[in-house]
């Protein structure tokens, strides 16, 4: 039957462009590795770290060994504001949620998340085109969105017939054809979307009713649509639909796909209507003769597949809702199918998108697992491998852009430039964490004192985050850096800035809870998060005794309320999810002397795959003293069920963990037992001796306890009480450290030791780097003139003054990390100073000068 044209309506909907989305808030998604010494652990750009965004653990210990000592890291805090309400910001690892967004607190409120766009309304499935103008069309119940990634411009259009399955097909001329039904046997009219005006017409019903239908351009031009109902072929030239040969198995959700000589290739779907069932066969379409032929079983059983022509001719089938990840690889030349390695996971809904490059781009948001529910990959058809790329949130949908640029679903409707060079998100420069090591430090150092800087050999030094945007409400300082002439500004170019990092090896983001608390279900504190991890590089000899500190990380948060609460009864903590290689056999413990929670193997091997085997390790976190923490007042533990003593559930279940209550609101006690019940309130669970160091267990701890056997830890240790009004800031320093001893206890024994070393050795540095940013004077006069000569010097140097100053002034000689290493006074209405450097080895350091209104600092290389 031809269709009717006396009923084609032409609808032609102007709307205003949308401009360019914004978000209040953007999820953290953004990783990095800290990676010097015997550690490899990945961070993310939010409150919590160590795993790979997909479910598995990444603290490495040794590195290289393949075993991983924790699983999540995260920050909690909590407080009660001047009307007593309570406000919490915490994570896990994002179960359900995520109490922490990406960048400083803004003001402003608004952040340009990702290049990209948010449709209009629940796109379908193969819902997203790229159309050949280079624009991506989204389509959904009740209209379409056009994104132009040109211009980041998404402008929406509204449909006449408002439906709840489409599908989209662009045509030759560049029209789309969008049909679809979703009532059985309903069939509703087709439409055409004119590209040039994006007006739409109305053209009548199709030949059979489509629900979950595939269509193919043959080589004619002409679309194949095939479905559960029937088949017929849509003439783009006429507007018109015929019908053909039905297919031997009627089908729906199944995969369709243009053959090198002309056929059509259907594979899997579904045999129910609803789209339920499971095919394992293939069908071939001869479109000349209008007729079919079975083809090849498939190795499984696959509803809603894809399938790619790949450039050999052979035809790649993706996914599918079967009993195996591998792939299919059918051969038409010999009409065969033989199985591919694909994704150890299954997933059905996805998009296989063939790019320039020969690879498979595939986005999948439903894998049948616990945790892989969500994956991005590139499938190599050469070498039959697909990489991982580890991102949160991926959708089911993608669009190819340019060789450059794909669109790829992030949260459900909202779709966000992928740049396929470098397999990251065009992102807006807060979503980021920035790596520095000493040695590049020195290096940019030295190449800066010859003029020989290249900046693509230090994209994070030049990139350093150190001043905010205060047009938008960022803090002007932010990131902590060594300013070079003290004029507050970091131009690493311009007046040879760099970046102050703690350790040998540092990571420096920050983030805020200013936004939707999905985590606690809470409300926000209003706190911005400055965060840097380091490790120390010990070379070959070691840094301590034992080497403690080859297997140790430290972390550095500076909390600032940024709201205008004020918080009283704070209490801040980590969260650890402590899966020590195996994680179904851990105990854990504390020493509130050493400051000090760990986790260790409840039996003397750690058995499986991804267990340590016989003499565990154990791990623990030390709370390091500084001028606002003196150590951890509270140690918690988090059963992994939802019981009383399990996993929290409302916001008043995060606080009172940090305050060592359950959250039924019962306190810990001692009781010799699980801490729930009668007996002496405590704020430390499990803090007796196990006999870790020899001798019988003493005390209240896991080895005696008689409701303890080992199994999945999770432990959280905290500070507080203390206020914290507007603008303040509490600092946290921790250390997580790490012991392989001659057994399960006798590893915690060691592991105190090194808790020990560790605090005795952050306490013996010198003041951080932080303080010697924050303390230069607010308004220097920099119109000081001072000459160093000889600069280099092997020994001493002069330090001259164009004016003799009527004051005293303080010298000091710093490292590139700010250390002060050298001081002394400048005696006043004097010119020039003899400074000696014999103490000094090799290198480029700074010479600060200060006084009243005077703070000038020059550079000084010293070369024996």
């Amino acid at each position: 039957m031809k269709l009717s044209f006396t009923h084609v309506i032409l609808l032609l909907f102007v709307l205003a462009l949308r401009p360019p989305q914004t978000w209040a808030q953007c999820t953290p998604r953004y990783y990095q590795e800290l990676d010097q010494n015997q550690v490899n652990a990945t961070l993310s750009n939010g409150g919590d770290h160590f795993w790979d965004f997909v479910g598995n653990p990444r603290y490495e210990v040794p590195k290289g060994s393949g075993k991983n000592s924790v699983f999540v890291n995260s920050l909690w805090i909590g407080g009660l504001d001047q009307s007593t309400n309570l406000h919490v910001a915490a994570n896990t690892y994002r179960q359900i949620g995520s109490d922490f967004f990406t960048g400083p607190y803004r003001s402003s409120g608004n952040y340009t998340c990702d290049l990209g766009f948010t449709a209009g309304g629940n796109v379908f499935w193969r819902g997203l085109l790229t159309l050949a103008s280079g624009k991506v069309a989204a389509f959904y119940s009740s209209g379409f969105t056009i994104y132009d990634p040109t211009t980041n411009v998404a402008t929406d259009y509204v449909l006449p017939v408002i439906r709840n399955l489409y599908q989209a097909l662009e045509l030759p001329d560049g029209r789309v054809l969008l049909f679809g039904d979703d009532v059985y046997p309903v069939r509703t009219d087709a439409m055409l979307i004119d590209t040039s005006n994006f007006s739409v017409s109305l053209i009548g019903q199709l030949q059979h009713f489509h629900k979950w239908s595939s269509t193919t351009q043959l080589a004619n031009g002409q679309i194949f649509i095939s479905g559960l109902d029937g088949c017929e072929i849509f003439d783009p030239a006429t507007s018109t639909s015929s019908p053909a040969a039905p297919m031997i198995q009627m089908r729906t959700r199944h995969t369709s796909v243009l053959l090198p000589n002309g056929k059509v290739l259907i594979a899997g779907g579904g045999s129910l209507l609803g789209g339920s069932g499971f095919i394992p066969t293939t069908e071939i379409y001869d479109p000349g003769s209008n007729t079919w032929t079975s083809g090849p079983f498939m190795t499984s059983a696959r509803n809603s597949p894809e399938s790619v022509r790949l450039p050999s001719g052979n035809i790649l089938i993706t996914g599918g809702s079967n009993t195996s990840g591998n792939f299919e690889l059918y051969d038409p030349v010999a009409n065969t199918i033989t199985a591919v390695p694909g994704w150890p996971s299954v997933f059905n809904e996805h998009t296989a998108l063939p790019l320039p490059t020969g690879e498979i781009l595939i986005t999948a948001d439903n894998a049948f697992s616990t945790f892989n529910l969500r994956r991005l990959g590139r499938y190599d058809p050469v070498t039959q491998n697909i990489t991982d790329v580890r991102l949160i949130n991926i959708g089911s949908r993608a669009a190819y852009v340019n060789p450059n640029l794909a669109l790829i679903e992030r949260e459900p409707n909202r779709f966000a430039a992928f740049d396929l060079s470098n397999n990251q998100l065009v992102s807006q420069p807060w979503q980021k964490i920035w790596k520095v090591s000493r040695d590049q430090i020195n290096q940019f150092i030295a190449d800066q004192a010859t003029n020989q800087v290249n900046f693509a050999n230090y994209p994070d030094i030049q990139t350093w985050p150190a001043n905010g945007d205060t047009a938008l409400g960022e803090d002007f300082s932010l990131a902590p850096f060594v300013d070079v002439n003290q004029d507050g500004r970091y131009r690493p170019q311009q007046d040879g800035d760099y970046p102050c990092v703690e350790g040998d090896q540092a990571l420096w983001w920050v983030y805020n809870d200013d936004g939707p608390h999905t985590e606690t279900s809470g409300n926000a504190m209003g706190i911005q998060v400055e965060q840097m991890a380091y490790a120390y590089d010990c070379g070959s000899t070691p840094c301590t005794p034992d080497s403690f500190l080859d297997y140790a990380t430290f972390h550095h948060l500076e909390i600032t309320n940024k709201s205008t609460n004020a918080y009283e009864d704070c209490y801040v903590g980590v969260f650890l999810d402590v899966d020590l290689g195996n994680f179904f056999d851990d105990f854990i413990g504390s020493d509130s002397a050493l400051n000090l929670g760990f986790v260790y193997n409840g039996d003397s091997v750690d058995e499986g795959s991804v267990g340590y085997g016989p003499a565990p390790p154990a791990l623990g976190t030390v709370f390091l003293e500084n001028d606002q923490i003196d150590g951890a007042s509270n140690f918690m533990y988090l059963a992994n069920d939802f019981s009383v003593t399990g996993n929290p559930t409302q916001p008043v279940h995060y606080y009172n963990y940090l305050r060592s209550v359950w959250t039924d609101g019962t306190p810990l006690v001692n009781d010799g037992d699980d801490g729930y019940g009668m007996g002496t309130p405590t704020n430390y669970i499990f803090s007796g001796d196990g006999g870790f160091c020899g001798g019988s267990p003493t005390g209240w701890s896991e080895v005696n306890s008689p409701s303890s056997s080992p199994f999945d830890r999770r432990y959280l240790q905290s500070y507080g009480p203390f206020d914290l009004g507007p603008g303040e800031k509490i600092k946290l320093d921790y250390a997580i450290i790490w012991t392989r001893g001659t057994s399960n206890l006798n590893s915690v024994c060691k592991l105190k030791q090194a808790a020990a070393v560790i605090d005795s050795f952050w306490s013996a540095q010198p003041a951080s780097c932080f303080d010697f940013v924050l303390d230069r004077p607010e308004t220097p006069d920099l119109s000081v003139e001072v000459s160093l000569y000889p600069n280099p010097n092997a020994g001493q140097f002069a330090l001259e003054l164009a004016k003799a100053p009527m004051q005293d002034l303080n010298l000091q000689v710093l490292d590139i990390s700010g250390r002060i290493v050298h001081t002394e006074t400048l005696a006043a209405q004097q010119s020039r100073h003899t400074v000696s450097t014999h103490g000094l080895s090799d290198g480029v350091y700074l010479v600060r000068i200060t006084g009243e209104q005077i703070a000038v600092t020059r550079k000084m290389v010293v070369r024996h």
